[in-house]
């Protein structure tokens, strides 16, 4: 009984152990061994679908060479289990979802689906998929709750004895469920470079910014701050003109002491001039260090329009700084941030 018990509990481990590969150009030009371990997973499916190995070949490796296309394949101890296809364009298509049936009710579904969404923010302005008639009449609540509602026959059919239905939605009307779900997804995975425990936002001038996220400042100096915050995830904002979450840092350690104490420690690493950090701190007996490390720019700049745009709310960035957890608008935000760093520029997500 406890060798069982054990064999449960390391079960378990293995479920929750993943890792996701994204499938892009350099794969299918370079034939690598993901390429070879997704292809292996989509001819898997020959019975049901007798013409997949000439949409492999004709549709989905020409479509990942010239960016059409873009795909996942996921591993649970190296071992493939879930294999996914997007296509981007005005009108996208969720081509392929496969999850081994022992990973069923984990959340998978849901977690690629939001994955392909990302995918085709910059393209779509529809997007389909069609689906055996069984699966629409068993999933029909999980399709309605991205968007989908009604289904009708397609004029193509892909399958083996059943009929193949297709159903279509505005972008729009997808995009409206997917903020929401990488809240509650976070929970669940943690997505590769960039960490989603994002604790707070610091508002930076762009100029210190970009001076952080170059290695040239390492020490942020701030009139007001909270020394309970060691160790915490931080989003670097950029303000006014760049407008902008360029970055995320770690805090490694709070002083707080009088300026000049701070200076003849930190003056290396502030990343300003004696004339510059005497202006902001002359009035002050007390400042804040707070010394940052595990700094990582974005590979891409994330616009507050931009994420105004996709959260469909209304963004105040802080002063200061602020609490993300407090500001459920920011903390979406933010997590599509990061998440749209993971999901488009790295080629491993980890789970």
């Amino acid at each position: 009984m406890e060798q069982l018990k054990l064999f449960n509990q390391q079960h378990e481990a293995d479920k929750n152990s993943i890792r996701i590969v994204r499938i892009n150009e350099f794969h299918a030009k370079h034939k690598t061994d993901h390429l070879n371990n997704f292809n292996s997973m989509i001819l898997s499916n020959d019975t049901m679908y007798p013409q997949i190995d000439k949409w492999l070949t004709q549709k989905v490796i020409p479509g990942l060479k010239d960016k059409e296309r873009v795909a996942f394949i996921a591993y649970s101890n190296e071992r493939p289990i879930i294999s996914s296809v997007v296509k981007r364009g005005e009108q996208s298509k969720f081509c392929h979802l496969k999850i081994d049936d022992e990973y069923q009710d984990n959340n998978f579904g849901e977690m690629f689906i939001t994955l392909m969404s990302l995918e085709i923010r910059d393209f779509a302005k529809s997007i389909y998929f069609t689906l055996p008639e069984n699966l629409w009449e068993k999933e029909k609540k999980f399709f309605n709750s991205f968007g989908f509602e009604n289904v009708i026959k397609n004029d193509v059919q892909y399958r083996n004895f059943e009929e193949e239905l297709k159903c279509v939605s505005s972008f729009n009307d997808l995009w409206k469920t997917i903020p929401r779900r990488i809240n509650k997804l976070k929970q669940i995975f943690n997505a590769g470079e960039y960490s989603l425990d994002n604790s707070i936002m610091l508002s930076i001038k762009p100029k210190y910014a970009a001076a952080i996220l170059s290695g040239k400042k390492k020490v942020e100096i701030r009139t007001r701050f909270n020394e309970n915050l060691i160790g915490s995830t931080i989003s670097i904002y950029a303000s006014s003109p760049q407008r902008a979450v360029v970055g995320q840092a770690k805090i490694s350690y709070v002083i707080k002491a009088h300026p000049r104490t701070i200076w003849e420690k930190f003056s290396d690493n502030i990343g300003c001039t004696k004339k510059e950090y005497s202006l902001y701190t002359s009035t002050y007996d007390q400042v804040y260090a707070i010394l940052l490390d595990e700094i990582k720019p974005f590979k891409e700049q994330v616009l507050l329009t931009q994420l105004t745009h996709l959260t469909k709310n209304e963004l105040k960035p802080p002063q200061s700084y602020c609490k993300i957890g407090n500001d459920s608008n920011w903390s979406e935000a933010i997590s599509i941030a990061t998440i749209m760093q993971n999901n488009f520029n790295t080629n491993t997500i980890y789970l």
